[in-house]
């Protein structure tokens, strides 16, 4: 069979794949995507919330200053290219859980944090359906990407690039100036596994920290009320309307049951994370589980093989993977195309 030439091969087709595409994609680079779909599910389960502010002490999230608008436009312009809408913009009302939240929120808008904190509102909530006694406090340059849709759409686009099979490293065939994989031929092969990067081996010094999460797709009896309607809610749990009272529920945190199937006890703690906010019946729809790929350090992991330079990867996205997607696929561009040094505290060389 005669050999296919592209300047990639992307291995995986999950968040970290698909934003690596785009970013190649829009720099003229040629790629061909190898992922067998049901390997992992974690981007496609994703409800794809996007927040600026870490609540545990109201700190902004890793570079957020420059992950943020960067993010908002890429996903703007893959919206173009796709001709589908992807990315939802909307506010986010943080539950206070305590008058000591209450007063960490006003001294962290006084401080650094303050441009994506807006008003603490204390005013008491009329509803009966509603348990937010502490007041809700506004978090601005929040949304959500609808996930699932980017990626479906993606693969559509770059269907002819897109090769269905699960990846075989024996398969893997090094020159001195570039690489090969069957009959395919590229400078690099840039592996983006999510979790199952463990299975690599390659890259067995990578040391990362996965967690399982479980989100559910419900249905709400009756409209929430007014004011809270129109916010991604957000206490031990977050609550992403999706329309017509319907709402993404998420997510567990589960790091010993590494596998991608829901659970009874999945399901009990968000129910009882949804009757901290509201009681107000409602219908499951949906009830699915994922693996975050997510480093020891929180830090995304992206470079080139120490040894292998025909080997690079892209992983540890985690639970910010939606703002950090865009600015890293495009710093491991910059790296693989043009020799642009990247954060240090990202570069998988940081594992030894």
């Amino acid at each position: 069979m005669k050999m296919q030439h592209s300047d990639f091969i992307i291995v995986g087709s999950g968040l970290a794949g698909i934003t690596l595409a785009h970013t190649l994609h829009q720099q003229g680079f040629s790629f061909k995507i190898i992922s067998e779909p049901q390997m992992s599910r974690c981007s496609m389960v994703a409800a794809g919330v996007y927040n600026p502010v870490v609540f545990y002490r109201i700190t902004k999230s890793y570079l957020a200053d420059l992950v943020l608008p960067y993010a908002e436009q890429f996903y703007k312009s893959v919206e173009t290219v796709l001709n589908k809408k992807l990315l939802s913009p909307l506010p986010l009302a943080r539950v206070m859980a305590s008058r000591n939240e209450q007063e960490l929120w006003q001294k962290r808008r006084e401080e650094g944090v303050g441009e994506y904190l807006g008003a603490l509102l204390t005013e008491p909530m009329p509803s009966i359906n509603l348990s937010i006694s502490d007041g809700l406090g506004i978090v601005k340059n929040t949304g959500a990407l609808d996930c699932a849709s980017y990626i479906e759409a993606s693969l559509d686009y770059f269907k002819t690039s897109y090769i269905q099979e699960k990846f075989d490293y024996q398969s893997i065939v090094f020159h001195e100036t570039n690489i090969a994989y069957k009959n395919y031929q590229a400078r690099q092969i840039i592996f983006c596994e999510g979790h199952q990067i463990s299975e690599n081996p390659f890259f067995k010094n990578v040391i990362l920290k996965p967690v399982k999460g479980e989100i559910l797709t419900l249905k709400f009896t009756e409209p929430l009320p007014d004011e809270v309607s129109n916010y991604i809610l957000n206490k031990k749990c977050y609550l992403l309307p999706i329309g017509n009272n319907i709402y993404k529920v998420g997510a567990t945190y589960n790091w010993r049951e590494l596998n991608e199937w829901p659970t009874p006890d999945g399901l009990l703690e968000l129910e009882k994370n949804i009757r901290d906010i509201t009681s107000i019946p409602f219908t499951i729809l949906e009830h699915r589980a994922g693996v975050r790929p997510a480093a020891s350090d929180r830090r995304p992991i992206l470079g080139i093989h120490q040894q292998k330079k025909q080997l690079a990867v892209f992983n540890g996205l985690g639970t910010k993977g939606v703002m950090l997607a865009p600015y890293f696929a495009n710093a491991l561009t910059g790296l693989l195309c043009h020799s642009t040094p990247i954060h240090k505290e990202v570069d998988v060389a940081r594992f030894g």
